[in-house]
């Protein structure tokens, strides 16, 4: 791609969110709860989760069962056909994996990347030796991997592992996979009683919709904005629809290479500034809080400064952690036992702070990445409440 046409592609692009806003301002009211709590890829991994760990009256998991049946049937992957659920682990971010499934004779490893965020180094191939190290073989371990539009991982995610995977892994798009399944599968097979259940679903399904320009009211909107494309990229001076076609392939691939080269330019000027601007604050934080708090330990999971504490019978960790190259936040959660629940007395003692929680199993605030004293001071109020006892 030459400057004319990455100049010529980015034009496009403002003219079409330009338009796009213009429109969208015209929109009767709407409100998604979901929308309005502006979720990272951890919370669609964590509504996930929660939804394969439904259990039926009868315990079965019906859930998991249907998305294993859905994976088997729609995308004509009969290995995952073999997949018999019994008694599955079900774990979200558990050594850094998105959503976890272990059970006794398989795993599943899904890796959840809605926003398109970039691979990290050899991920896939660490996920997949990690769950070797469980005590899986490599033919009892499943990836799906949750692209937005059926985006595939980079090469060098797979490590060694590309080849040997090939009957075992699938690509699931949240627009064309996860959102039919939710749609088809699952509502219409709850029961009449499970409102809230229902209503969460719901939720989650037009908040999908809002994210791909899916929702009803905004047909309009998409009408128009295919005027605007035609006539922008002139598209009638092809009188073959399929000359119409391969210009606009053409397109689709000249955008993908403006993602990739803003991807990586984002993510080049982030390691950047982080070696720069984020890791002096980090190491001037750990030589703090080695003052502070001599007594504690230090944890060292999932976290840029972290102690352990002990507070009225609950053993927990009070960290800093960085998410997706955006935010900080600061934390309490049990530690190294994910699926437990804090103490009732720990969530009241900070909730005042940390006023964020999943299903009180941890409690958070955001900060701003270049928030730094506003993170590491929400961090020793914290600690301040935990030490009183």
């Amino acid at each position: 791609m030459n400057n004319e046409e990455l100049i010529s592609l980015i034009e496009l692009v403002e003219y079409y969110n330009n338009g796009k806003r213009q429109m969208e301002a015209k929109l009767p009211y709407h409100l998604n709860v979901i929308d309005e709590l502006y979720i990272n890829e951890n919370g669609h991994s964590r509504i996930l989760a929660k939804l394969l760990q439904y259990k039926s009256e009868n315990q079965q998991y019906d859930m998991l069962e249907s998305i294993i049946d859905f994976i088997s049937r729609e995308t004509r992957m009969e290995s995952f056909g073999s997949i018999k659920v019994n008694q599955p682990d079900i774990t979200q971010e558990k050594e850094r994996i998105d959503l976890w499934v272990r059970d006794k004779d398989y795993a599943i490893i899904f890796e959840n990347k809605i926003y398109n965020a970039a691979d990290q180094d050899a991920q896939l191939c660490r996920y997949i030796e990690k769950t070797i190290k469980k005590g899986y073989r490599e033919g009892q371990i499943f990836v799906v991997y949750l692209s937005q539009n059926g985006e595939e991982p980079a090469e060098q995610s797979w490590g060694s592992y590309k080849d040997a995977f090939q009957h075992h892994y699938i690509n699931l798009s949240f627009r064309d996979h996860i959102l039919r399944w939710l749609k088809e599968q699952v509502l219409p097979n709850l029961r009449i009683k499970e409102s809230v259940l229902r209503s969460a679903i719901e939720q989650y399904i037009d908040y999908l919709n809002g994210l791909f320009d899916l929702r009803t009211q905004n047909d309009t909107i998409n009408m128009e904005l295919e005027s605007m494309i035609i006539e922008k990229l002139n598209l009638n001076q092809f009188e073959n629809d399929f000359d119409k076609v391969r210009y606009l392939q053409n397109k689709v691939e000249e955008v993908n290479e403006l993602y990739n080269q803003l991807a990586n330019l984002k993510n080049k000027i982030y390691k950047e500034a982080r070696k720069r601007v984020l890791d002096p604050h980090i190491w001037k934080w750990n030589e703090e809080i080695a003052i502070l708090y001599p007594q504690f330990e230090k944890s060292k999971e999932g976290g840029h400064v972290g102690l352990l504490v002990s507070f009225r019978g609950d053993y927990v960790n009070v960290r800093i952690s960085e998410d997706n190259d955006r935010q900080m936040y600061c934390q309490v959660d049990k530690y190294r036992h994910e699926k437990e629940e804090l103490g009732s007395e720990v969530i009241q003692a900070v909730s005042s702070i940390l006023p964020r929680h999943d299903r009180k199993i941890s409690v958070w605030e955001y900060f701003d990445i270049n928030d730094f004293d506003g993170v590491f001071n929400c961090f020793k109020e914290v600690m301040g409440l935990l030490v009183k006892g």
